[in-house]
């Protein structure tokens, strides 16, 4: 159990110091396009980007299980660092700091079990993870964030006007959420009780968030344009000393261009318009661009690109109705402005249902 709890107070999300945005959930097929998805998001996904989302879905389907996993390129290369530390050494744990000063640290682990269909949603979701960045080499340190979210969400949408072209969304979303923010010296590692400082650390609270959103499609026009807006995490929290989230303005735009044998979207989203996250004014780390190209018939897979903050994502999907699986690369901006600090990430998931 210390070994578990070590690991994942050194290489588990949200950050800490300049930082990464919060959130709750991300989408793996979002992640995949930049993260640019605020206008065509349709899953139960859209309870975190934009609820109006909803009304474009054609299809029920249930999700029974759908881990997401998510770990930064350095966290791999730390892992296998530690499995040849002893973690009752306080030398050792120092050593393995010092080795890795300055490289962020970025692991998680979600849930999102869901009912969805054309205007409305409901699930279940959890979500694991935590930030942390080695310091110091005359007293060897890390700074840690950690957060649990679990909680339950529910959303409905509608389609208005004479030509539909207006779609309408909101959701709720009551959560639970444990986190902490600390600095572990290799000393506080090694000792025995380290499960027990952890826990005593954690602090916890509940909130009821909800989002709303809009999407407008202009029809007659080709490339079927559409428009987007959505205020995400409306409403009262009490998380405590957790951190609370932050209510924020996206607008986004995109076009869906028929390419040959293939269909495609192109979107790109201006996330914290309002610039509520106060960690930092950039304007670069607000901006996502992505596109997805996928067959007209027989959509068994989907092909994904964009750019997130400023550096590239790629991704992919493979559905095969009762199981689908994604995956996503992607570099997150985890200084003060695009391009300072980026962290590489890998993220999949994989979807049973029906």
């Amino acid at each position: 159990m210390k070994k578990i709890c070590v690991f994942l107070i050194l290489i588990l999300p949200t950050f800490i110091y300049a930082a990464e945005y919060p959130y709750f959930m991300k989408s793996t097929k979002a992640v995949g396009m930049g993260n640019a998805h605020y206008t065509i998001s349709s899953d139960q996904y859209s309870a975190f980007y934009n609820p109006a989302g909803l009304a474009f879905n054609k299809d029920s389907r249930i999700d029974i299980l759908n881990p997401q996993f998510d770990m930064g390129k350095n966290a791999m290369d730390f892992y296998r660092d530690a499995k040849d530390t002893d973690w009752e050494s306080e030398s050792e744990i120092a050593k393995l700091i010092r080795d890795n000063i300055g490289e962020h640290q970025h692991a998680g682990l979600s849930l999102f079990p869901a009912y969805y269909n054309k205007n409305f949603m409901i699930g279940v979701f959890g979500n694991a993870r935590l930030n942390a960045v080695p310091r110091n080499k005359v007293y060897p340190n890390i700074e840690t964030e950690f957060f649990v979210d679990r909680g339950i969400t529910a959303g409905f949408a509608g389609k208005f006007l004479n030509n539909n072209s207006l779609s309408l969304g909101a959701n709720v979303k009551l959560i639970e959420r444990e986190s902490l923010v600390e600095t572990y010296t290799a000393a506080d590692l090694a000792k025995d009780d380290f499960d027990q400082i952890v826990e005593d650390d954690l602090e916890s609270g509940t909130g009821i968030l909800g989002d709303v959103g809009a999407i407008y499609e202009m029809k007659s026009l080709p490339m079927n344009p559409r428009l987007g807006a959505a205020v995400n995490n409306i409403g009262a929290t009490d998380f405590g000393d957790a951190e609370d989230m932050k209510t924020t303005l996206t607008l986004s735009a995109s076009i869906s261009p028929q390419i040959l044998f293939f269909e495609s979207d192109i979107v790109i989203d201006y996330v914290d318009v309002t610039k509520a996250y106060d960690q930092d004014d950039d304007l670069g780390k607000r901006i996502h661009v992505g596109a997805e190209l996928r067959p007209t018939k027989f959509q068994v897979f989907a092909l994904r690109a964009g750019i997130n903050q400023g550096y590239p994502t790629f991704g992919a999907s493979l559905d095969f109705n009762i199981l689908k699986i994604d995956y996503a690369y992607y570099t997150e901006e985890v200084g003060a402005y695009a391009g300072q600090w980026d962290d590489e990430r890998h993220m999949l998931q994989i979807t049973l249902g029906f």
